[in-house]
């Protein structure tokens, strides 16, 4: 049975008020967001006692604050601490998929088209029951067809902007270590970085020395 509902936007920020600002203006351009919730899950500040990074903190909030008419509610989740990127987005996700069986993701650097909503909606209830499909992406890489192609299908992920379902994000695996053995022994390198034509290998090397909070 196909859940109709339109799947909560979960948001994530950090201590870029201007960034914010603009990603929340384009969304509410969408006819969706009306009747959407909101989840905004903002990191904590990396020194407490620098003031300029609180004040930017504290601007975040009142503008987040400053749109909750423009959404069926906005749920805001304010870190004690700073958790990072990726806990902060695995947390979030997790935690908002423990109530919903669907999501759209976004970061605070995303500026999103009027259709953004209207087409993650539309493709969540369409791909829902098909199992080969892990996301849904809302970047379209400047690739040329030889015909009309509104959508394709990819094996690369992508995180400008995205949706997935609780049965899909179960998969997930946050160990970089692990990934990296098992793409290692069972998997094609080419494969994982889109037969060379992207650093994902470099990426992941990255995240396992920590060099990376991806």
């Amino acid at each position: 049975m196909q859940d109709n509902r339109l799947a909560p936007i979960v948001l994530f920020v950090y201590k870029r008020p201007i960034h914010t600002q603009k990603v929340l203006e384009s969304l509410i351009q969408n006819n969706e967001a009306k009747d959407s919730i909101l989840y905004v899950f903002a990191d904590g500040a990396k020194n407490e006692n620098d003031s300029i990074e609180l004040e930017k903190l504290a601007l975040v909030k009142q503008i987040i604050n400053s749109f909750k008419n423009n959404f069926q509610s906005i749920e805001f989740i304010e870190r004690e601490k700073n958790w990072g990127l990726a806990n902060n987005v695995i947390d979030g996700i997790s935690t908002v998929l423990k109530e919903y069986q669907k999501v759209i993701v976004l970061e605070d650097d995303i500026v999103v088209s009027n259709g953004f909503l209207k087409y993650m909606n539309e493709a969540l209830l369409i791909y829902e029951n098909c199992p080969n499909v892990a996301t849904i992406q809302g970047f379209q890489f400047p690739i040329k067809f030889n015909s009309k192609v509104e959508t394709y299908f990819d094996y690369a992920v992508g995180c400008w902007g995205w949706a997935t379902w609780k049965n899909r994000w179960d998969f997930f695996e946050p160990d970089s270590r692990k990934l990296w053995d098992e793409i290692n022994n069972n998997f094609s390198w080419k494969k994982f970085d889109v037969e060379n034509s992207y650093y994902f290998k470099e990426m992941l090397e990255d995240n396992i020395i920590k060099k990376n909070d991806s």
